[in-house]
């Protein structure tokens, strides 16, 4: 048994040891007088006492140090000419051999409470460092090897500490976008001996990249840069969470965009409608005068179809700012699909195979059926398009689709659709599909991808389906294809009930009947009082809403009807109604306006009429007739 084994712990048997001591001891004294060896031989048995006493209970130390004593006196009793001086010097090393034990045991105790003390607060750091969410390192300069790395790395990256062993292992982890620029960055600062901070991208196979942030700082020894001490920060969330608002921004500012265009778009078209009203008004009704030469006749129908024609374009771009002037009303969608397919098909190139998935019930939306079928055509037609030149298959479906909260996609264009379910149209192609810019572009008014393409086309169908409180969701990449998914709203199947049969009954005008023309443009009041001259109306005129107040206020039983301008100066269509219900209330009213039916929000009543410019000079006289019609009072005469 070796004394010195375990030399700072306690012995587990100290019975055993002390009966070993003993025994040697006992040895010495037989070997000392039996074979007559020198008294000082002793000494090699007293040696071991001290470290022994750091591993022996006191009992068992005071054991010991009573049979040191014993076995010296009687030694001295037994060997020494002098027996009293003998035993008086071994009381003496045995108290020098007492105070030295005391002052082993004292220093050993006071070097294992700092031992201890050290290895708790190494503990309570060590917890500390491995609690962060980061990875603590150490790096030698001088071999670029890896001291010390945390083990959150394995949390972090996915990857086991043994992996990062030394600079080119950690190198070889990052991205490599990031890669040349971090590693001189690094290079550079540690061989400056400056503390640096830096963010890169690290990956590790299988897994997402890593947003590391990398607080490092530089100890020297002998004024020279010697080990790198620092930790790397995971700020993936941070990193997501700002291109996360990024992309939000981004989709405020395209929303913002599209918005600025719409208004813009809205207002180009009712100012063009007002400027085509006079036009298209004054032709059609130049054009029912019988006597006029047939070659001035073809002249006025190439102005009318002109006009016409210009009229479609403002009508488009009222579609794309939202304003469409269409009443809505509750139709199938997967009809309208089925029916659009079908007349396009025999146009579609034989390049393209054309795949129809249709709900097996009707899907009702409430719309617009020619609107509808122009967003089919629009998506039907640059799906074809984009399948073409190499072949593929473009695919329809109409569905009903279920979701708690509708907000389509991350490229949704259009305002969040209300809980619950809603139909979708989704045209999908296998062509060539598009990059970001393109999708970002394809909403522009007159864009195109194609040499050959014109028109407003998905800036139309993007407000035609916003006017329906719809949205749209775009998926494409080049080489991918691409899916258009249509949203709308759902609504409650028609009800089918026995129209009530109404005495269409139209005033016929003797020459008395007067109606109050109210515009603020002279050329389309004129127009107007044209258009009703000739159908027998009298005219007054008034070039905005205080003046035609100011008109009815005398007499306001004295017109058979008003036109009315919805957009006038000063007063205007909406506030000129108000205050002709409270001196007129049965007066029947024909508003008029460049923008849609629903954009002007006329009040509902039989005696509130609507008409959309431009207008023909007939469609003016047939508005008014069924109005006075619907109101079943002959009109009163002006006096």
């Amino acid at each position: 048994m070796s004394f010195f084994k375990g030399i700072d712990g306690a012995s587990e048997h100290p019975g055993r040891e002390l009966l070993a001591y003993t025994t040697s001891g006992v040895a010495f004294v037989i070997a000392i007088y039996g074979l007559s060896l020198p008294q000082p031989v002793i000494t090699l048995w007293i040696i071991p006492l001290p470290f022994l006493a750091l591993r022996w209970p006191r009992w068992a130390l005071s054991i010991a140090l009573a049979l040191v004593f014993a076995g010296g006196v009687a030694l001295a009793l037994l060997v020494a000419t002098d027996p009293v001086a003998e035993v008086r010097l071994v009381a003496l090393q045995a108290f020098a051999l007492a105070a030295m034990i005391a002052l082993v045991v004292r220093l050993v105790a006071s070097r294992t409470a700092t031992l201890a003390s050290l290895a708790s607060a190494e503990a309570r750091h060590r917890v500390l460092v491995e609690s962060l969410n980061a990875i603590p390192f150490e790096v030698d300069l001088a071999t670029d090897l890896f001291l010390y790395v945390g083990p959150q790395v394995e949390q972090v990256l996915g990857c086991p500490a043994s992996e990062l062993i030394d600079f080119d292992s950690w190198a070889a982890m990052l991205h490599p976008d990031d890669r040349e620029e971090a590693i001189r960055f690094c290079r550079d600062a540690a061989a400056k001996g400056e503390d640096h901070e830096f963010e890169y991208r690290m990956l590790v196979a299988g897994r997402p990249e890593v947003w590391i942030h990398d607080v490092v700082a530089v100890a020297k020894e002998a004024g020279r840069p010697a080990f790198l001490r620092g930790v790397m920060i995971d700020v993936t969330e941070k990193h997501r969470a700002a291109e996360e608002r990024d992309r939000l921004e981004h989709r405020a500012l395209e929303a913002q965009r599209l918005e600025s265009l719409g208004i813009l778009a809205g207002g180009v078209a009712h100012d063009f409608n007002n400027l085509l009203t006079p036009i298209l008004a004054n032709v059609s009704n130049v054009l029912e005068t019988a006597t006029l030469p047939e070659s001035v006749r073809a002249q006025l129908r190439d102005a009318e179809v002109a006009a016409e024609a210009a009229a479609d374009i403002a009508q488009q771009m009222l579609a794309y700012a939202g304003r469409s002037r269409s009443a809505l009303s509750a139709e199938d969608l997967s009809h309208i699909v089925a029916d659009t397919v079908r007349l396009l098909s025999a146009g579609i190139s034989k390049q393209a195979a054309l795949e129809l998935e249709l709900a097996e019930g009707p899907i009702w939306v409430r719309g617009e059926v020619a609107q509808l079928r122009q967003v089919v055509m629009n998506v039907l037609a640059n799906a074809v398009d984009a399948v073409e030149a190499t072949g593929g298959t473009v695919f329809v479906k109409t569905f009903v689709e279920a979701s708690e909260s509708r907000e389509l996609g991350e490229r949704v264009t259009g305002p969040p659709l209300p809980p619950g379910p809603c139909a979708v149209l989704a045209i999908h192609d296998d062509g060539v599909g598009m990059d970001e810019e393109m999708r970002r572009q394809m909403f522009d008014p007159f864009f195109s991808a194609k040499p050959s393409g014109h028109g407003l086309g998905m800036a139309a169908v993007l407000g035609i389906i916003q006017s329906h409180g719809g949205a749209i969701d775009v998926t494409s990449a080049p080489g991918t294809g691409t899916c258009v998914k249509v949203s709308l709203p759902l609504c409650e199947a028609p009800r089918t009930s026995e129209q009530s049969a109404v005495s269409a009954r139209t005033a016929a005008p003797d020459g008395t009947s007067c109606v109050l023309v109210v515009d603020d443009e002279p050329a389309i009041r004129r127009a107007v009082r044209y258009a009703l001259e000739d159908k027998g109306f009298r005219v007054v005129e008034a070039g905005d809403g205080e003046e035609a107040l100011a008109v009815v206020r005398p007499a306001p039983n004295a017109f058979a009807a008003v036109v009315l301008d919805m957009t006038m100066p000063r007063l205007s269509g909406r506030e000129t109604l108000s205050v002709l219900r409270q001196r007129a209330p049965d007066l029947p009213v024909l508003l008029m306006s460049g923008y849609s039916e629903a954009e002007c929000s006329p009040e509902a009543g039989t005696n509130v009429g609507f008409i959309a410019k431009p207008f023909r000079a007939r469609e003016l006289q047939a508005h008014l007739s069924e109005l006075l019609a619907r109101q079943g009072s002959e009109p009163p005469a002006l006096d």
